[in-house]
């Protein structure tokens, strides 16, 4: 919001620069650009068509913390037919979740950070946010915030073992759908491994086949040309030669005996 309301110019390239082609982090974000532009009147031009895209190795909801949290904002302003584009696995009560909240709080400053800005520049710092359109959380903000962060917990680990660590009370209705969750990812983990094992299993055994096959034929091979060399070296085989072969060649057959 920032970069678009005081240097426009410069948002394609930034994007450009910091995300590979088809990759979920590009078009996740020309999402939040397109969005930007929608809610704030900025008028960027994203390159391409963002109904027609083709997303490599798409993340899956509850992977990154960092990331889960955008794809409730996409969800919220662009619906599940667009963000499923980028990710899978959203849970379908996340749908009724961002449609019963604003996510105002997404587009605005959370007050913790002011403590990063040196004191005689935070007037300044705020009125320019305030020209962006960028205003500190409300109460609202806040309740919504920690309602999000309640939900988003109980999908991802590495996010709930931080909030314990911090002392962060947690609902124990939202601990118990963690560690379930939990158990069974790490259930379906094994059986994928075990699949996994069982078609290498299979592969060996396709495989040994085929090495026990070219082995008898390597033997049976062998055996023929031993033969065929005996023949070939045998009396009968130089007189068949001999009766055999043209006129021409018969001094010379003759010479080498």
């Amino acid at each position: 919001m920032i970069v678009s309301h005081y240097m426009p110019e410069k948002v394609i390239d930034s994007l450009n620069s910091l995300a590979g082609k088809k990759s979920e982090k590009l078009y996740r974000k020309k999402l939040l650009i397109d969005i930007t532009c929608e809610r704030f009147g900025r008028n960027i031009q994203c390159d391409g068509d963002l109904n027609d895209v083709f997303v490599q190795n798409k993340p899956k909801f509850g992977d990154l913390f960092t990331v889960d949290v955008i794809f409730l904002y996409i969800l919220k302003h662009k619906g599940m037919e667009t963000v499923s584009k980028i990710v899978d696995g959203i849970p379908q009560e996340a749908v009724s979740l961002v449609e019963s909240l604003s996510l105002d709080w997404y587009e605005k400053l959370n007050p913790a950070f002011l403590n990063e800005i040196p004191e005689k520049f935070r007037k300044s710092y705020l009125g320019k946010l305030a020209v962006a359109g960028i205003t500190p959380y409300t109460d609202e903000d806040w309740r919504e915030f920690q309602i999000i962060r309640n939900f988003l917990l109980r999908y991802n680990v590495d996010l709930l073992s931080c909030t314990l660590k911090n002392g962060i009370a947690v609902d124990p209705g939202d601990l118990q759908f963690a560690v379930d969750r939990m158990g069974k990812r790490v259930t379906e983990s094994w059986q994928a491994i075990n699949q996994q094992k069982q078609e290498i299993s299979r592969l060996n055994a396709i495989v040994s086949r085929h090495e026990s096959v070219i082995a008898q034929q390597e033997k049976k091979l062998k055996a023929e040309r031993s033969k065929l060399r005996r023949l070939r070296s045998s009396k009968a085989c130089r007189i068949g030669l001999f009766l055999t072969a043209p006129l021409r060649h018969i001094k010379r057959l003759i010479k080498m005996r």
